[in-house]
């Protein structure tokens, strides 16, 4: 019997406030979604076993970085840009500024990060079922945009209400990744026992937000009543 190998895998999302990052990952997580979702406050991680077609024996374990996307965040989440193994930058469908801010993502996580040009990405329009009638992105910009940039990337459109393409998206996370491994051989790592060292203090940063969330549906609960 063929024993089974595990990679972990670093995935950091980021993207304009209000997005739907959040959303995105409960919903692959949880199957989810929460249409009173609280803005992430710092930075929260997940983990999902994936297994990629073709490989019975081989399995992925994303770690999903969700980051705040408010400018007020941004010295507590950049720490968390480096290790990353893939970035997914998430715009609305529904508002073309995400879009442009993409430039403004794409900048920071390279600078901290430290990456280098064939850094492996993943474009996610978001809030695919407001497409018939609030669309403000065109379904090519992203690729267009990629090209412009010489980024190597996946791009596709999302809805977590719908879960429409979600699976999809972090597949293709992993997939892009292990192109990019197979072209890159300083990629070819064993990831089996890597870790990411996280200082105490970051801890209770990512602990504080479950904290804080909790106190806000409280809050939002007593004033509903």
């Amino acid at each position: 019997m063929a024993s089974c190998s595990n990679r972990l895998l670093k995935l950091v999302i980021l993207g304009d406030m209000g997005v739907g990052k959040t959303c995105l990952m409960r919903r692959l997580i949880y199957d989810q979604f929460d249409v009173n979702s609280f803005p992430t406050i710092g930075v929260e991680f997940l983990t999902k076993e994936i297994h990629p077609e073709g490989a019975e024996h081989e399995t992925f374990t994303l770690q999903i970085w969700d980051t705040a996307g408010q400018e007020k965040f941004h010295s507590l989440r950049t720490p968390f840009y480096r290790g990353a193994d893939v970035c997914m930058l998430t715009y609305s469908i529904a508002d073309r500024n995400t879009f442009y801010d993409l430039q403004y993502w794409l900048k920071e996580f390279i600078f901290h990060a430290g990456v280098g040009a064939n850094f492996p990405y993943i474009i996610v329009g978001t809030k695919l079922d407001l497409a018939d009638e609030l669309r403000d992105v065109p379904a090519n910009w992203a690729e267009e945009w990629c090209q412009a940039k010489g980024i190597k990337a996946i791009c596709l459109e999302t809805s977590s209400k719908t879960r429409t393409n979600v699976d999809e998206a972090f597949h293709a996370a992993l997939t892009i990744w292990i192109q990019n491994s197979a072209q890159s051989p300083t990629s070819n790592l064993d990831f089996s026992f890597r870790q990411f060292e996280l200082r105490s203090e970051d801890l209770v940063k990512i602990n504080r937000r479950q904290e804080l969330e909790e106190r806000q549906r409280r809050n939002y609960c007593c004033w509903k009543m």
